[in-house]
């Protein structure tokens, strides 16, 4: 089954189970109006989670610009997706304004209202403003309808060259007002639940929905991207030849995350029936394949489930009652991602030149969670070895066609069967070193230690 007809039959099975919770044989008719009160608790019951009404406004341009450049206005807030619209699109929406056509409105929660620090997110509407603030940079025109006739707001760049808007002309652009919605003090979970509503234009990609979902684990896998992926210093952004646009780094860090929390829940009913005591970093290295083809239906059930892995995580939002096996694996994975980023800091050739191709989605979902099950046998320089030869056998086994899809996974699933020792026998590397999980333990701040016992003793091993 292909991937695109697994998300369908996932989607069809969350349309069956609402359809089987509305039974019509269940239905009570709502109270009569002689019962007033009864009438306004089952009011209050079907419109349960209703938000307050929001303040329907006018913004002009300019105040909209320079709300923009001091920072009163973000853009830019987790979940919501790059700038997708194309310069004709772009130079469409400019046109439109100029003609005053109708354009639809701006949603911003309005945050931070008593500390004083108030600030506008953008909910919907980061194209159209990113569009205006493009016209009165100076990097798109106006385009005169019915001919090819073009003006821009200055000729800044290029003196001489372009035929700038007339000050009469900017004035007036300058005034032209936009209408605006906006909700004051939105949760962030009520902010993307509007997000997912309302959005208007270019379609949300798969991964963009997925960063969009309302959950303890988005929080958190929104939390490792930044700090670890795509955030702007130390991090592997910049380091590695991807595509992290259009959320693609949430989603191939959410099906990293999925596959860890397998792993770790078996090992861990392992470490328990063998009551051995010893560090999750040193258990078995049994069950360490995955058997799971990445798909958008599947990473959509894993995100939304309430189940033991909220559990896990919860603690990153400031939700009481953590044990210790919630902090092991929150600092597992934070040390494979760790160990993923000294990989392409300092052994990046290694790792990620081998072949010519740029690393695909379905290879930067994969690589973490090979960290993630050999950082506790494989020194660092290892690892990066191995993701190097991975990268040669995957691209050779799927010249041109490394897709995320069941193929795909299987070859990766049956590379990983292979154990630890075949594959340092495979890679070599005599020195005398750490494991990657002991060498960059130190590193990763989680303020918690790895196998419940304080930190782990640093020995010295052969590799």
């Amino acid at each position: 089954m292909s991937p695109a007809s697994d998300d369908e039959g996932v989607d069809q099975l969350y349309d069956s189970d609402e359809d089987a919770g509305s039974d019509a044989s269940e239905f009570t008719p709502p109270p009569g109006a002689d019962d007033p009160e009864g009438l306004q608790l089952f009011m209050d019951r079907i419109t349960e989670g209703q938000l307050e009404d929001p303040e329907h406004q006018v913004m002009d341009c300019k105040r909209l610009y320079e709300m923009v450049k001091d920072g009163s206005i973000d853009l830019d807030p987790s979940y919501q997706r790059d700038v997708v619209w194309s310069t004709t699109k772009q130079v469409g929406l400019v046109e439109s304004l100029m003609l005053k056509y109708y354009v639809p409105p701006i949603i911003f929660a309005l945050i931070n209202i008593r500390t004083l620090q108030e600030k506008y997110i953008c909910i919907d509407g980061k194209q159209r403003v990113t569009s205006i603030i493009r016209f009165m940079d100076g990097e798109i025109p106006y385009s005169r309808p019915g001919s090819k006739e073009k003006f821009w707001w200055s000729d800044v760049g290029a003196p001489g060259k372009r035929k700038v808007l007339p000050g009469p002309l900017k004035k007036l652009f300058e005034k032209i007002k936009l209408p605006s919605v906006t909700y004051k003090e939105l949760r962030d979970d009520q902010q993307r639940d509007i997000f997912q509503r309302v959005q208007l234009g270019v379609a949300l990609s798969s991964a963009e929905k997925l960063q969009a979902i309302s959950s303890p684990r988005s929080s958190w896998i929104t939390f490792l991207e930044r700090k670890y992926i795509d955030g702007e210093s130390g991090t592997l952004k910049g380091l590695i030849d991807w595509d992290l646009k259009r959320a693609k780094g949430f989603q191939n860090t959410a099906f990293f995350v999925c596959l860890a929390s397998m792993n770790f829940d078996k090992r861990q009913k392992a470490e328990n029936s063998r009551s051995s005591g010893r560090s999750t970093w040193t258990s078995g290295f049994e069950n360490c394949s995955p058997v799971m083809v990445p798909t958008t239906g599947k990473l959509k059930t894993f995100l939304e489930r309430p189940d033991e892995v909220s559990a896990r995580v919860s603690f990153v939002i400031n939700m009481p009652n953590r044990t210790q096996p919630n902090d092991a694996f929150k600092a597992k994975v934070e040390l494979a991602l760790a160990i993923w980023v000294k990989i392409g800091q300092e052994f990046g050739q290694t790792a990620f030149h081998t072949v010519s191709s740029r690393v695909s989605p379905v290879e930067s979902m994969f690589i973490p969670y090979v960290i993630f099950t050999h950082a506790a046998h494989l020194t660092i320089p290892q690892l990066a070895k191995v993701i190097g030869n991975l990268r040669v056998e995957i691209h050779t086994k799927h010249h041109g066609n490394v897709l995320t899809n069941a193929k795909t996974a299987q070859t990766f699933s049956d590379w990983l069967l292979k154990t630890p020792a075949s594959i340092a026998k495979q890679v070599g590397n005599k020195e005398e070193r750490q494991f990657a999980a002991e060498e960059c333990e130190k590193e990763v701040h989680v303020g918690v230690p790895v196998n419940g016992e304080g930190p782990a003793k640093k020995k010295r091993r052969k590799g």
